[in-house]
């Protein structure tokens, strides 16, 4: 017999908030296999001014919740295609597009003899979106991916209209959401983050936890190999997010970020790792707000006439001007 047909009952604790998340997915998910989710032991309850990230890459599983993005901005929600984090502001899509095989900043720095966030951020189509569309409009249309802040207040009692859930008692499964680090899966019990110390991210690794659990779910054991595998995802993910939550605050001595670090400031690279979170344009705004440029560029750009570029580059500005004044159509 598998572990989905033995699973009966789950209990969630922890954050009041991010407890709430992980038992509606997996309430939403296991509620054919008869499999009951109750709530535990919660903390206190966060202030309703304390906002949080719906980042991109949770957007399908708040839908799937029944909180799709146009019901979170109804509820107070914000449209974001950047964020702050440590006071450094990530965008969560790319700046222009590769041309000849090279990626669009090469190009720019060699037109411009130089790469800098303010030079780039023009090229970004989220950073146009952001600044130029009714909200309205944009979770309407759906133009580039992007990310909402809502109020956590507002986010729980969101959760708590959609699903009520009984008190926790004996279960045969526990998630316990509280703490930092790696999500770790020992017997009956997980321990998935909250991200305390890195909450713009809270949401986004429950939400990868309990994506990962339920993937491995149905033929774990007591011991078994799917439980060795979601630790060593959980720990190769967590490593990830260390190294940029360690260049957004200066300390930059783990091997895997000086490895960037010296590969971005000769000639642009940006060397990814295995189980990457974060895709190159938001390590190059990571980097160059941390004060790393590049000293050259990648010259296989060197192959298209300096003419030419520079004609593309006027073109895609062009066609993001076009972007901004279509927000009000």
């Amino acid at each position: 017999m598998n572990a989905m047909a033995r699973l009966r009952s789950i209990t969630v604790m922890g954050d009041p908030l991010m407890a709430r998340v992980v038992a509606a997915m997996l309430s939403q998910a296991l509620d054919h296999h008869q499999c009951r989710v109750t709530l535990g032991d919660l903390g206190d309850t966060h202030a309703d001014g304390t906002r949080c990230l719906v980042g991109p890459a949770s957007a399908d599983a708040f839908t799937n919740i029944g909180l799709p993005q146009d019901k979170l901005l109804e509820a107070g929600g914000s449209v974001h295609f950047s964020w702050k984090l440590r006071g450094k502001e990530i965008m969560s899509g790319a700046f222009g597009a590769p041309m000849g095989g090279v990626d669009f900043h090469h190009h720019l720095h060699r037109v411009e003899g130089e790469l800098t966030y303010e030079k780039m951020v023009p090229f970004n189509p989220g950073a146009i979106i952001e600044k130029s569309w009714p909200a309205e409009q944009v979770v309407k249309r759906k133009p580039a991916r992007f990310g909402m802040m809502v109020a956590r207040g507002t986010l729980q009692q969101l959760l708590l209209g959609k699903n009520e859930y009984g008190a926790g008692g004996e279960a045969d499964f526990i998630f316990d959401v509280r703490g930092d680090g790696a999500a770790e899966w020992h017997g009956n019990v997980i321990s998935a983050p909250a991200s305390a110390s890195f909450p713009e991210l809270g949401l986004y690794r429950c939400v990868r936890a309990v994506e990962r659990f339920l993937a491995l779910l149905p033929g774990a054991e007591e011991g078994s190999s799917a439980q060795s595998e979601f630790n060593h995802l959980s720990l190769l993910e967590d490593e990830r997010i260390t190294d940029f939550a360690a260049l957004l605050v200066g300390q930059t001595d783990r091997p895997a970020l000086q490895r960037k670090i010296e590969a971005f400031s000769a000639c642009g690279d940006i060397p990814l790792e295995e189980y990457e979170l974060f895709p190159p344009g938001q390590w190059i705004c990571a980097l160059l707000q941390s004060g790393f440029a590049p000293r050259d560029y990648n010259h296989m750009a060197d192959r298209i006439p300096i003419a030419e570029t520079r004609q593309w580059l006027d073109g895609l500005l062009a066609q993001l001007d076009q972007l901004a004044r279509s927000g009000a159509d």
